[in-house]
């Protein structure tokens, strides 16, 4: 083992988004993101997520990142995405597609 240098802390930023949460074991639900890193998330009031279960992720611009719950309480669960994701794209807002509708027709 090195111990020449310390180890590189992981990169954990605070937000304040919502995500979109589906498993097989557990209900589609959304939920409050406390922090947010390219490898992990910690989720606020999720229900029914159980360590050990995967299940999938949308948040801001990245849309269903598979993650493993590493960790799970009445309040909080912590979960470790399969591939790492860009937190950049997790922070911008998903586009929305815009239905036109008669105020944007042009009368003739």
């Amino acid at each position: 083992m090195d111990m020449s240098s310390p180890p590189t802390p992981r990169r954990r930023e605070s937000v304040f988004l919502m995500a979109d949460v589906t498993g097989d074991d557990s209900p589609a639900q959304r939920c409050r993101v406390r922090n947010l890193s390219k490898e992990g998330i910690c989720l606020e009031q999720p229900v029914g997520l159980v360590r050990g279960h995967r299940i999938e992720v949308s948040v801001g611009m990245v849309e269903r990142a598979l993650a493993d719950v590493v960790w799970a309480s009445d309040n909080f669960a912590g979960l470790r995405f399969v591939h790492p994701i860009d937190p950049a794209a997790a922070r911008k807002r998903p586009r929305k597609s815009v239905e036109p509708n008669s105020m944007w027709a042009r009368s003739r």
